[in-house]
């Protein structure tokens, strides 16, 4: 980073955390900017003691997209340089960053680390939840007894040297979701879809078959909202167990480049 890149990238340093301003930015009265975490915070601006400002910095704002700054992470052993626009993208997928276990919610787990130790942790800690390869089978053992209740499973999934993030709901009122989750880079969602085959193909009826796109991963409290989910009924897939009462399905990663290549 030269001289003049690094004198226009600490105008965007907040005075209170020292940390890169993003947009909203904040003001007071004499123009002082601040982060929106810290400008909550305030009471006065800490520079000239002028009350906090009504209006943001939208100049700055407007500036902040077509500046290069260095990733936040770079402590931690990150030297990307990235434009304004795309930086909390890359903060979100960044390898460096320290991201809570996929499981810290569901199984109160309360571990936190780079993203290239978040396989290695799950399959210490969470071998049961968690899977390797493009096609998987997998087992719900006793699924005819849940009847009318919640139920839900989570499994984290290694394919393609990405990860994935694999879950399923059952409500009481009989719906059951089914969802896939890609954990990496945004630019490459587009490549993943997934299939769920439910039943076995000598069974006494017919496996259900079902395809999406995955999506990218959102908050934990929206992981079962129905638009980013594959629809079933209790019902079906109750026919679907064996004699057990044990649901049998497998789970397809497909990336579509391989996909278009076989097709020709």
């Amino acid at each position: 980073m030269t001289d003049s890149q690094k004198g226009v990238t600490e105008e965007f340093e907040c005075p209170v955390c020292m940390e890169y301003m993003f947009p909203p930015i904040h003001q007071c009265t004499m123009g002082h900017t601040f982060c929106v975490t810290c400008f909550d915070k305030i009471r006065r601006c800490p520079t000239c003691r002028c009350p906090k400002g009504v209006s943001r910095a939208y100049a700055l704002e407007r500036i902040h997209a077509r500046v290069t700054f260095p990733c936040k992470y770079k402590l931690e052993g990150c030297n990307e340089k990235i434009l304004g626009v795309n930086l909390n993208q890359h903060h979100e997928v960044c390898e460096f960053a320290n991201n809570p276990c996929p499981f810290a919610n569901a199984m109160h787990c309360r571990w936190y680390g780079p993203k290239s130790e978040i396989i290695h942790h799950c399959r210490k800690v969470h071998p049961t939840n968690t899977q390797s390869g493009n096609h998987i089978i997998l087992k719900c053992p006793l699924f005819d007894l849940l009847g009318l209740q919640s139920a839900f499973y989570f499994a984290i999934i290694q394919a393609y040297g990405e990860q994935f993030q694999f879950c399923w709901s059952l409500s009481p009122t009989g719906i059951m979701k089914w969802s896939m989750y890609f954990m990496g880079k945004a630019s490459d969602i587009k490549r993943y879809k997934y299939q769920i085959s439910i039943g076995k193909p000598n069974g006494d009826f017919e496996p259900i078959i079902m395809s999406a796109n995955c999506e990218q991963m959102v908050e934990e409290h929206d992981i079962f909202e129905p638009k980013y989910c594959l629809l079933s009924n209790y019902e079906n897939m109750r026919k679907r167990c064996n004699k057990n009462g044990d649901l049998h399905y497998e789970i397809q990663i497909i990336d579509k480049a391989f996909e278009n290549l076989n097709k020709t």
